[in-house]
C-alpha cells in the first residue's frame, strides 16, 4: 500500500519540520456555518493553522486535507501526521539526553 518509503534522507528531517511548525490557539466564531458543523464551543483550542503549513511545507506533505474541489473549500489539518514527527523527535532527544547524563557522570 505505500511506495517510497524513506527514512528521513530525501524529505525533511522531523527536526526540521518541528522547528517550522507555527502552534497557535483560537476560539471559533460563533455564527450559524460553525454551528451547522459542530466547531462552535467557545472553548480555546490549540493546534497549527493549514494555511500556515501550506505555506511552509507546500502540498507535498499530507498535513493538509481539503475537504472540497473548489478555492473556498475548507482546509484542515491532519494531525495524525505529526504522530511519526514527534516520535522521531522525542527518541532523539531522548538519545541526546542519555549521552548528556553519561557524560556529567563521567
Amino acid at each position: 500500500m505505500k511506495l517510497d518509503i524513506v527514512k528521513e534522507e530525501g524529505a525533511l528531517a522531523p527536526k526540521e519540520i518541528l522547528k517550522n511548525l507555527k502552534p497557535c490557539h483560537w476560539k471559533y466564531k460563533p455564527d450559524s456555518e460553525t454551528d451547522l458543523i459542530g466547531l462552535y464551543d467557545d472553548k480555546i483550542h490549540y493546534g497549527f493553522i493549514a494555511q500556515d503549513l501550506l505555506k511552509s511545507f507546500g502540498d507535498e506533505y499530507a498535513f493538509v486535507v481539503n475537504d472540497g474541489n473548489d478555492e473556498d473549500a475548507y482546509l484542515r489539518v491532519n494531525y495524525m501526521q505529526f504522530i511519526g514527527i514527534l516520535t522521531s523527535v522525542v527518541k532523539d532527544q531522548e538519545e541526546r539526553i542519555q549521552k548528556l547524563e553519561k557524560q556529567i557522570k563521567g
